[in-house]
């Protein structure tokens, strides 16, 4: 009878926990690089350049020995869990400089980069003033992509912990790292250049309504020092929701 018991329970037990498996964080920001919609920052500068064509986000790095990032600015409420991805390759360039990406910076000088090298090394560091913490010191990973080949970099938050991957391989954790501002980049050093045809923010965000909140409102231009011609997507927020 237990036998007949614990079978009839196991397709209950089985759907619920493809349920409980399928449960996601909603999609915050998605870029796959169609346009430039997202205004990332393109043109060029002593460190390097950067474009958006043909679905990629290039960025290159020209000073040996240097590194730099293009950054834009990507909300991500330091409150709660989420889930940062990034699809990207080298093209061409050093095989031991490292590329990647920075989140949570707010200048050069406070932010956190999960790097790689086509040599197949990791490295995560964490940048506050003038102390560099090296939480994953520069480290043979099995599984990195060679040159001209895509690598996906995984930066998980649940609860107090983080998680680094690379091609849903973990190769490094951590408590949970400071979020010193809302920039995201993409970094690279050495002389390279790379591709990014994606990135990915996942968290669950929510915009608090004012209540009673008249449904329809005449929308009046404050001027060019207020209003402009670009639109603001990072994120847009109306009070209606």
């Amino acid at each position: 009878m237990h036998t007949l018991a614990a079978l009839r329970l196991l397709p209950f037990l089985i759907l619920l926990g493809c349920a409980t498996t399928m449960v996601a964080q909603p999609v915050a920001f998605n870029d796959e690089f169609t346009d430039n919609r997202n205004t990332w920052w393109v043109g060029e500068s002593p460190n390097g350049a950067c474009s958006v064509a043909g679905g990629h986000y290039s960025v290159s790095c020209v000073r040996p020995g240097s590194w730099w990032y293009a950054e834009r600015p990507i909300y991500i409420d330091p409150k709660k869990d989420y889930t940062i991805e990034v699809r990207i390759r080298q093209n061409r360039g050093s095989h031991s400089g490292g590329f990647g990406i920075v989140f949570g910076a707010s200048d050069p000088q406070n932010f956190n980069q999960f790097i790689i090298s086509s040599s197949g090394a990791a490295a995560v560091v964490i940048a506050e003033g003038d102390r560099w913490n090296e939480l994953l010191p520069w480290t043979r990973v099995e599984g990195i992509a060679p040159m001209r080949q895509y690598n996906v970099l995984t930066v998980e938050r649940r609860g107090s912990r983080m998680r680094y991957l690379v091609n849903a391989k973990e190769v490094a954790t951590s408590p949970v790292v400071r979020l010193h501002g809302f920039d995201f980049g993409v970094l690279v050093s050495d002389t390279m250049e790379v591709e990014v045809d994606r990135v990915t923010i996942r968290q669950e965000q929510t915009i608090n309504l004012v209540p009673k909140a008249p449904k329809k409102v005449e929308k009046v231009n404050l001027g060019p020092n207020v209003n402009s011609e670009y639109d603001e997507l990072g994120p847009i927020i109306a009070p209606d929701g």
